[in-house]
């Protein structure tokens, strides 16, 4: 196996090859961005697409060439470095001068990873990109990087870095909570997890990676993943709400928020699941399968 990143700005990732498959006619599976670590497999490579497997433990084939292979050394280096930053905003342009006036030479989706180089004056920081590409970025669209690469280095996702952050339950919940909000409005889209379009299970994985920690990315509660299941009364904010191929991350008082394809409102919205809720569908209240959370 061999170790890269993502060098594109964005990286669809497919079930078969980039083709439709029996269950998926478009065959689009996720999504990955810039600076996101992958393992894969050089023996799969196929037509220009290869087999990988992200740092959250979903696989799925993306093209060779959006790929910067790296030695395990360096990932392991990567892996501490106190320069990894997060893309917070839905989207930024990097500039080759720290004024507003520069020009772009990169665009930047919302969760792309970079390497910050140093603060600047005025608001500003030097980045450079997975492509090598170095330029500025308004310091306030940056984070440190919460969760980790722990599980290409074989530490399994149920005992993954980020669930240190469980210890700060109350806190981990509204933060999770405000994630989810910051999409609303969202577009819905199949396989989708960026600022441009996300799909339900896309939704609820960002609200926890955004605060470090790394759940199922698709709408069901998988072994040796972070959610357990729990009965509706022990139901939280923060917590996750499962229906037939949809979840959703519950906001407490019987309220939920979720991307859909419902046709009134085509992506993130909030929804109850009480009856006399002008919010309420009772399509999904009734046929709700469990709920899951992270928390014991």
């Amino acid at each position: 196996m061999e170790y890269g990143i993502i060098k594109a700005d964005y990286c669809t990732i497919y079930n078969n090859y980039g083709k439709a498959d029996g269950t998926n006619r478009s065959g689009i599976a996720d999504d990955l961005f810039s600076g996101w670590a992958v393992m894969f497999d050089e023996d799969s490579l196929k037509d220009g697409w290869v087999l990988v497997t992200t740092h959250y433990g979903y696989s799925g084939y993306v093209r060779r060439d959006n790929i910067i292979c790296i030695t395990v050394e360096e990932l392991k280096q990567r892996q501490y470095s106190a320069g990894l930053h997060r893309i917070v905003r839905p989207a930024a342009d990097v500039l080759d001068i720290p004024r507003v006036q520069g020009s772009p030479t990169a665009h930047l989706l919302k969760n792309s990873f970079v390497n910050l180089l140093a603060h600047c004056d005025d608001g500003w920081s030097l980045i450079e990109t997975a492509k090598g590409c170095r330029g500025y970025v308004r310091t306030v669209f940056l984070e440190e990087r919460a969760d980790d690469d722990g599980f290409l280095l074989g530490t399994p996702l149920d005992r993954q870095k980020g669930l240190e952050y469980l210890c700060d339950e109350s806190g981990l919940r509204k933060k999770t909570v405000e994630s989810a909000k910051a999409y609303m409005k969202t577009q819905y889209r199949w396989g989708g997890k960026s600022s441009q379009g996300l799909d339900c299970s896309g939704l609820a994985f960002v609200s926890y990676f955004e605060n470090g920690l790394l759940i199922y990315r698709d709408a069901k509660i998988m072994p040796d993943f972070p959610v357990h299941r729990i009965e509706r009364e022990e139901l939280k904010e923060g917590d996750l709400i499962y229906f037939p191929g949809h979840m959703a991350v519950y906001l407490g008082n019987q309220r939920y928020i979720h991307s859909t394809a419902h046709k009134e409102s085509a992506g993130v919205t909030i929804n109850s699941l009480n009856p006399h809720d002008r919010c309420y569908r009772s399509d999904l209240s009734e046929k709700i399968t469990g709920y899951g959370s992270v928390f014991v």
